[in-house]
């Protein structure tokens, strides 16, 4: 059995946990109206944003933790954001909170790819 985190490192894990879910909402508010009009193409600073936590977060559990927040953040508030009104928001609730759980997923493979590509470099 492990002993519990130091205070230092539990304040240091939340800290960069909120940081994620901030950074997402922001991006996902810009996303869904201002960044290349809501295309596809706004996958391409969210990718970026998620290979910066990999690469800067040491420890592969706490990048991954903290790209699945800032996906799921990014995701739904920019599916918010889209929302036109033409259903009910209830409806439709269901199917973004399905696909802010996606782009979670898909947010921490690419952090847990980059962390380990930077730490197999750095033991180099």
């Amino acid at each position: 059995m492990t002993a519990p985190a130091a205070p230092a490192s539990r304040c240091r894990v939340a800290w960069a946990v909120a940081g994620s879910a901030v950074v997402g909402v922001a991006l996902g508010a810009l996303s869904s109206h201002l960044l290349f009009g809501g295309t596809v193409l706004v996958l391409i600073p969210w990718a970026v944003v998620c290979g910066v936590l990999g690469g800067l977060l040491r420890g592969w559990r706490l990048a991954t933790v903290c790209a699945a927040v800032f996906g799921f953040a990014v995701s739904f508030v920019f599916l918010l954001g889209a929302f036109d009104g033409r259903e009910s928001l209830v409806a439709a609730i269901g199917l973004f909170v399905g696909l802010s759980v996606l782009g979670a997923f898909t947010a921490a493979i690419v952090a847990l790819v980059v962390n380990r590509l930077v730490f197999l470099l750095r033991r180099r």
